[in-house]
């Protein structure tokens, strides 16, 4: 052992066996941080490589080196290093990862700052094993986030972390009686006492080395390992924790699929509230709907909206039970009697327009926000463009907004409240008010920067546009005292139109979008009866009348801040994303029901629908038809090979993915020698003829799984090359 400073104020423990690859860059990378009152305790766990001569090389007084006689393991030897620490706060490294310089002087000024927390993290880069940067990880940055995400997973690197000392007073050291996931447990048990952060800065590289990938069986291992650590946490949670039910609540949030959370959850709602506990119940209800395997929970949900006086909402309910069970003759049925009238409660129209005034009416929705509507009105006033009006409309809550309006004592703001009805309605109330020729839409949290006004008004003229969008930028922050505090910015929010994204998810923020007022006679407005994501459908249907247009500038700040939803809200908007992008990406439930007809044998109707499907073609996407892959290539004849010819040729990259996942499945094989030769040499003649892009697909998606030194990327590049021309098959299979 080596010498060692006094009365440190870090102290830093590694552990390292057989690591000499990688040991120099990650132990210079310590000694030369910024912040220098630390010791660095380095554990030999027993390696016969050039480890303890490495480590024996610095001459560093700061340096305290142990060497065990034999191999102990991860854990002891870590809890070896514990042991010797002296430091106020302990610090993680680990010997192929990469600190930046200003990593300890950062941990320890938050930690000085915030004596409530007991252990912070950083972002960080994943790199490979040559070094390169292929992903950066943004973690959750306060306690609360991180703990719905702690619950379900780690949500630290363990390499770099900081804690203080006096946290193992209270919890104990690493479990040495686990054989993984020592550091998940250990922050589970601290998260008990302390808070935990995570620094809104990249300040690490995690390296991710693809040569020491561990087999199926220590996989098994570490996924049973996590499974005991979060079930005997969580039984310890729920029984201390006050707070546990909504913690809870927003971690099944990020995981629906989550089944231990699921039934925590369930059973604590069953002990904890009585049967009719709406709120509750209904979130159980859709929980069962996101994580169903079958469609008798849409059905049960397709009846309440009914019930509700919901019937759009009741038609996608059984539109997604007849998707996940096609054999329902009567639900199949009453699908096809509602569409009769879909039209009339999917798309609702306003009576009439108000007499266009002024260019452009901002309409800004709010409920109970007072305290915080301030800057995102100031953010309106303050535009280079001035000929507009402000429509801000209270869906029925406090009085307070309007004394927060009248202060700005400005007449370009005029002012609504109606009965609380929810956000659509809101919507379509200041739409039913609007006096401008042209619309744009503000939340009462968000802002416009001053030229978003002037940036898509000049677009939108330009092009001769009935839509255009801009972007965001997507930061996180909190509120204090009516002013937004910036905590980390977290990249872009909206991007480049495509219709088939915009078909899977929302890609449009709607503080970024300018439209024309007239576009809506043709368009309709907002459905009030969706909580959630009415935006994302209005845009759809715009997409299904006029091109949109992206204008690649940021006009706009959406800030995202943990508000007060309820659970219920939380999860029904999720729900509805789903029945949204199921409806749409079913062609309006065209290929969903042509698919259970044919599951029911029922040819005839299959192909009719097949028909329909056909003469608006140009008009939806080819992803459209996934469900119908295994249809179309069953049925070589009529219709089918002609859905599948018109398929490849409006979209052949798509088709080619489809192919090839099923191709990978083994018992899908059989089927595919009923695909004529002729086709097969078609798309043959497609992978030679775009053999880069396809290769450069296939690297795309091995550098995004860290597979960078993969020795198949070697065969990835040499499939570029016309001398190679049936590489990018290999190229599709590996990674599609």
């Amino acid at each position: 052992m080596s010498g060692r400073s006094s009365n440190p104020k870090v102290s830093l423990v590694m552990s390292v066996y057989n690591g000499q690859r990688y040991l120099r860059e990650a132990v210079e990378s310590i000694l030369n941080q910024s912040f220098r009152d630390f010791e660095f305790i380095i554990v030999d766990d027993g390696s016969t490589d050039g480890t303890w001569r490495i480590v024996n090389s610095y001459d560093d007084a700061r340096l305290v080196l142990v060497r065990n006689e034999r191999n102990i393991g991860l854990t002891r030897s870590l809890n070896k290093g514990l042991k010797l620490a002296r430091g106020e706060y302990i610090a993680r490294m680990d010997a192929d990862d990469i600190s930046h310089p200003e990593r300890l002087e950062n941990q320890v000024a938050f930690l000085e700052q915030n004596g409530d927390v007991g252990l912070v993290g950083v972002w960080y880069e994943k790199i490979d094993n040559k070094g390169r940067v292929f992903d950066v990880r943004k973690l959750a940055v306060i306690h609360d986030e991180i703990l719905r995400y702690l619950l379900h997973e780690n949500h630290f690197a363990h390499s770099a972390v900081m804690f203080r000392r006096h946290c193992l007073d209270k919890v104990g050291l690493y479990g040495e009686n686990l054989p993984y996931a020592q550091d998940y447990d250990l922050w589970l048990r601290i998260s008990r006492h302390f808070k935990l952060a995570n620094l809104p800065v990249v300040l690490h590289q995690w390296r991710h080395n693809i040569r020491s990938g561990i087999s199926l069986h220590k996989r098994a291992e570490q996924l049973e390992a996590r499974r005991i650590i979060r079930e005997r946490f969580l039984h310890d949670f729920v029984t201390s924790e006050p707070q546990a039910l909504e913690i809870i609540e927003g971690s099944l949030g990020f995981y629906p699929d989550d089944d231990l959370l699921f039934h925590c959850y369930e059973q604590e709602v069953a002990n904890r509230f009585p049967l009719d506990h709406a709120e509750h119940r209904f979130a159980i209800d859709i929980l069962r709907c996101l994580r169903a395997a079958d469609g008798s929970p849409y059905t049960e949900m397709a009846r309440w909206y009914e019930a509700q006086g919901a019937p759009f909402l009741a038609f996608l309910c059984r539109l997604r039970s007849l998707e996940l069970t096609p054999c329902q003759p009567g639900l199949y049925q009453r699908i096809w009697d509602d569409l009769e009238d879909l039209e009339k409660i999917r798309t609702p129209k306003l009576t009439q327009l108000q007499p266009s005034t002024c260019t452009v009416s901002v309409i800004m929705p709010t409920y109970n926000r007072h305290k915080i509507i301030s800057e995102s009105i100031e953010s309106v006033l303050g535009q280079t463009f001035q000929d507009f009006e402000l429509v801000i409309v209270n869906d029925g809550g406090s009085d307070e907004v309007e004394k927060v309006i009248r202060a700005f004592n400005s007449p370009k703001i005029r002012y609504f409240k109606i009965e609380h009805s929810g956000l659509g309605a809101a919507l379509n109330k200041g739409l039913e008010e609007a006096r401008g020729r042209y619309i744009a839409y503000l939340d009462d949290d968000d802002i416009y920067y001053p030229h978003h006004l002037e940036t898509l008004l000049d677009a939108a003229i330009r092009l001769q546009a009935k839509l255009v969008y801009s972007k965001s930028r997507l930061v996180k922050g909190y509120f204090e005292d009516g002013h937004f505090v910036k905590m980390a910015d977290l990249g872009t929010y909206s991007q480049p139109f495509s219709k088939e994204q915009l078909h899977q998810w929302c890609i449009i923020s709607t503080l970024n979008v300018l439209h024309s007022k007239e576009a809506l006679k043709t368009v309709g407005v907002f459905n009030p009866r969706l909580v959630f994501s009415m935006d994302w459908e209005l845009w759809i249907r715009f997409s299904q009348h006029y091109p949109l247009y992206h204008v690649d500038v940021f006009t706009g700040e959406y800030r995202k801040w943990i508000d007060n939803m309820s659970l219920a809200r939380r999860y029904e908007g999720t729900f509805f994303e789903d029945l949204i992008r199921a409806y749409y990406a079913s062609g309006h439930g065209l290929s969903t029901l042509a698919f259970a007809a044919w599951k029911m044998g029922r040819k005839g109707e299959a192909e009719e629908i097949l028909r329909q499907m056909l003469d608006g073609f140009l008009a939806l996407s080819p992803r459209h038809y996934a469900q119908m892959f295994e249809l179309i290539l069953r049925e070589r004849r009529g219709l089918y090979a002609t859905l599948r010819d018109r398929l490849f040729e409006h979209d052949p990259a798509w088709f080619l993915k489809e192919f090839v996942k099923r191709f990978l499945r083994g018992n899908d094989r059989g089927f595919l020698a009923l695909i004529p030769l002729g086709f097969y040499l078609r798309m043959a003649s497609f992978v030679i003829s775009h053999r880069q892009q396809v290769a450069d697909a296939a690297i795309w998606r091995m550098k995004a799984r860290g597979m960078v030194s993969h020795p198949l990327m070697r065969l990835l590049e040499v499939a570029k090359s016309p001398r190679h021309v049936l590489s990018p098959f290999v190229a599709c299979n590996l990674d599609w």
